[in-house]
């Protein structure tokens, strides 16, 4: 009789347990359970769209400074193009026009014909590269019009916005940023060549 009692109390206790297990979420848990999906959501979401800008920045900064040593490159060969002899090579920026902000030039530096030498910075006309930013990537500020190589060292020249030679010490400054304005790098050019970002 006692295991009989025991048995039933058994089978009892089992359907109760089966009775619980087959109420599911209430409402409540089904609300609490969702919003805490949804704010992980939201922060995955975030983290990986300003990760994306970070990385989007430090592609055109490394683009910018792999220019700068392109045109350092070029410097140092003896070209002539459209029989045009070539005194240097140069990126030039201005953020004044139209887009400037989202783009940079690399032009060459033509010879004059009686000196035989550049005059060391950009003349229109003498553009040989337009590059292009990423979307969503600008040009904030710069304190230098031109950077310009001469051979056959290269020889550093750095123009200021108003076309006059910065002098040895000083350095040139480009701030790159989100157009949002949240992120920016600067890359810094001192006299002899030497590059720094960050």
């Amino acid at each position: 009789m006692y295991r009989m009692k025991r048995s039933l109390r058994r089978v009892a206790s089992r359907n109760d347990n089966q009775e619980k297990n087959k109420t599911g979420f209430t409402l409540i848990e089904f609300l609490v359970t969702t919003s805490i999906i949804m704010i992980m959501l939201g922060v995955v979401i975030t983290y990986s769209q300003q990760g994306e800008s970070i990385n989007k920045l430090n592609r055109n900064i490394e683009r910018i400074s792999f220019d700068i040593r392109r045109v350092e490159n070029l410097s140092m060969q003896t070209k002539q193009i459209d029989n045009q002899k070539i005194c240097g090579w140069g990126i030039h920026f201005d953020l004044s026009k139209e887009d400037g902000d989202k783009k940079y030039i690399i032009f060459a530096d033509y010879c004059d014909s009686t000196t035989l030498m550049g005059n060391h910075y950009y003349d229109p006309g003498e553009e040989k590269e337009t590059i292009k930013l990423s979307n969503g990537i600008v040009i904030k500020e710069v304190n230098i019009q031109d950077i310009v190589f001469v051979p056959p060292e290269p020889n550093l020249f750095l123009v200021a916005l108003d076309t006059a030679f910065m002098s040895d010490g000083d350095k040139g400054n480009i701030i790159v940023g989100s157009e949002t304005g949240k992120l920016s790098k600067t890359i810094t050019i001192d006299w002899i060549g030497n590059l720094n970002s960050k």
